[in-house]
């Protein structure tokens, strides 16, 4: 069931609703380019390369073994925010360097296998390991939109609250809160809606004309 509308506005002539998304997906169950192998003991994180952490005495050497044995292209460190709620970041910047509240989650890795598959090539070029970091990047955003539950939807409804349209799994980025996204879409949709219904009614009133013309 969804929740209560997080915005509620009137445009060309319909109700836009905006509400937050309570059954988005999880996005690290779609198929990624990145692998995210992280680790705590409060938090069911993804740790897609099953490495067992007590095999390693830090974090430098998870990455050596990232790299060395299991043939990582790419391999960042990926800090975690926990304070009423988690959220994640590849930067080490506030709040990600909070002493008390953030630290380390583990790292997020793109494989050099997994590289010279999705784009094609024979041999990595920096050129196309910046696009794999840039894929890696936006992936990383959209984990932690789902994490922070940036994740909405729209509805379209006439004032009499019959359903005109919807969209949902608009998942936030480092740039535009899917908030906004999914609010900016659902009036792009009512004025389609308005646009196609004053079409129709002048179709129909053509016709009606013109049957009583004859």
């Amino acid at each position: 069931m969804r929740n209560e509308p997080v915005e509620v506005l009137e445009h060309a002539g319909l109700i836009v609703k905006v509400l937050q998304d309570e059954t988005e997906e999880n996005p690290r169950d779609w198929d990624n380019l990145s692998k995210f192998v992280f680790f705590h003991k409060r938090y069911d994180l993804p740790n897609e390369l099953n490495l067992d952490i007590n095999q390693f005495s830090s974090g430098d050497e998870i990455g050596k073994h990232l790299r060395e044995e299991l043939g990582a292209e790419i391999v960042v460190p990926v800090y975690m925010y926990d304070h009423s709620g988690i959220s994640i970041s590849r930067h080490y910047r506030y709040p990600y360097d909070d002493p008390w509240d953030a630290g380390q989650v583990g790292f997020a890795v793109v494989l050099s296998s997994d590289i010279l598959k999705e784009y094609s090539v024979e041999h990595i070029t920096e050129i196309i390991r910046h696009k794999a970091l840039a894929v890696l990047d936006s992936e990383i955003a959209t984990y932690n939109a789902y994490l922070t539950g940036d994740v909405y939807g729209y509805v379209v409804e006439t004032p009499d609250g019959e359903y005109v349209s919807s969209c949902w799994g608009y998942y936030g980025d480092d740039e535009v809160s899917g908030f906004k996204v999914a609010k900016s879409d659902g009036q792009a949709s009512a004025e389609w809606w308005a646009a196609e219904h004053e079409r129709l009614a002048k179709e129909l009133a053509a016709k009606v004309e013109a049957s009583f013309a004859v």
